[in-house]
């Protein structure tokens, strides 16, 4: 079952921004907060600098909670003005506006699979170990991590054993009970039938469905509905 998750901008119109352009989908704050998350998840598997990713991190924290949408901020050039948003991190802000994408997000993704990425929130399991296990032994996704662990094949690296593999297993149900994601497939209707109702309150300015069912993920963890009211409280209710 996927949670419903309201964010709320109080009293203010959703504006397009700077992708206004028509058949191109206004970027949310939220959308922004997910691109640095996965910036600093492909950071931490490239073992990046800590200082970098706290950044990236707090960053991220920021912009999820940010009053303004950081879209009209570029549009006035002044994602600066953000606390934690300096010139690096506004560039590339700016071009995940303008263009849909970042460079060097793109970059790292060539380097580590979403499977691999997905592996860090295994309980234990570090990013380093997920990129041992990939480079090493080849492995992109937990589907196969769990298979060599069955097979014995995580202990021939070093500083794996049996006990390791034994309790990798234990904390990969763990996980996968505690996911419950759902496909795409299935989620996708639900999601565009409570946009419907939520749209055709009178409390509701505007609403639009954000997070893994916007992008388009093949398996979906919980539903994000991004909504604009100045009677959030009456939304909530019904």
């Amino acid at each position: 079952m996927c949670q419903a998750k309201a964010s709320f901008l109080v009293g203010e119109e959703l504006t397009m921004g700077t992708r206004g352009v028509i058949g191109m989908p206004r970027v949310t704050n939220a959308d922004i907060a997910d691109v640095l998350d996965r910036l600093a998840d492909l950071l931490e598997l490239d073992n990046a600098d800590q200082f970098r990713l706290r950044s990236y991190r707090r960053a991220a924290e920021t912009v999820r909670g940010y009053p303004e949408e950081l879209a009209n901020l570029h549009a006035q050039r002044k994602l600066t003005t953000v606390p934690g948003i300096g010139k690096s991190l506004a560039e590339k802000i700016a071009e995940y506006l303008d263009t849909g994408q970042i460079g060097y997000l793109e970059e790292l993704r060539a380097k580590y699979p979403e499977g691999v990425v997905e592996m860090l929130n295994i309980p234990g399991f570090g990013p380093r170990s997920a990129a041992r296990v990939f480079q090493e032994l080849h492995i992109s996704s937990i589907a196969e991590l769990e298979q060599a662990a069955r097979a014995g094949r995580l202990r021939t690296l070093p500083g794996f054993g049996a006990k390791t593999e034994e309790r990798l297993l234990h904390n990969i149900e763990l996980y996968l009970q505690a996911s419950e994601r759902g496909l795409l497939a299935d989620v996708l209707p639900v999601a565009k039938g409570l946009l419907a109702k939520l749209r055709a309150l009178p409390e509701v300015a505007q609403a639009e469905i954000a997070g893994s069912v916007r992008r388009r993920r093949e398996t979906v963890g919980d539903l994000d509905l991004l909504v604009t009211s100045e009677q959030p409280a009456r939304v909530c209710e019904a």
